[in-house]
């Protein structure tokens, strides 16, 4: 036969609930069960007055919800709309770009690199090097991988400087 005197004392031990672990275990500082679920009785009521009283003023100051709802669904659906009028419009500008661009410029800069790199290594060093030092001149630094772009900033540059000017610049390309 089965020794069960153990059993009453589990069953009866009091429990503690404990809300933010969800852990059912027992009870440390002597409240009753009851206690605990009145505490979160007490709790959830207290919740449910505070959401009814927020209700209550949206309600006050939104009188008419369903005219606002429709205004909103129909804002947001015009913004869609707008978004995708303005994707279609930017792959199709793309494609025209990608189309229009010729087939020269779409590789430049390894264009460059490769006449680069054919020359013979006396022709690699750089005309005119003593400038690259030379404090008297304005040196403009253009930093990018965009070969176009560089030469369009450059040229905008020099073009908009003063003509005496001319010869104190001295642009780096990297």
């Amino acid at each position: 036969m089965l020794d069960c005197s153990c059993v009453p004392s589990l069953v009866l031990a009091p429990l503690k609930w404990d809300w933010r672990s969800g852990y059912l275990g027992n009870q440390d500082k002597g409240k009753s069960l009851e206690a605990k679920f009145d505490y979160s009785a007490a709790k959830a009521l207290h919740r449910m007055r505070a959401m009814e009283a927020t209700l209550t003023k949206a309600s006050r100051v939104y009188t008419d919800c369903p005219a606002m709802v429709t205004k909103l669904r129909a804002m947001a659906y015009n913004l869609e709309e707008q978004a995708r009028a303005q994707k279609s419009q930017v792959q199709f500008l793309l494609q025209v770009a990608g189309r229009t661009t010729p087939k020269g410029l779409h590789c430049l800069s390894m264009r460059l690199t490769a006449e680069y790199f054919a020359l013979q290594p006396e022709e690699w060093q750089f005309p005119n090097q003593q400038k690259l030092h030379d404090p008297d001149l304005y040196h403009f630094a253009v930093f990018s991988d965009n070969v176009l772009a560089c030469a369009v900033v450059v040229n905008s540059t020099i073009s908009t400087s003063r003509v005496s000017c001319l010869r104190f610049i001295w642009c780096h390309i990297t």
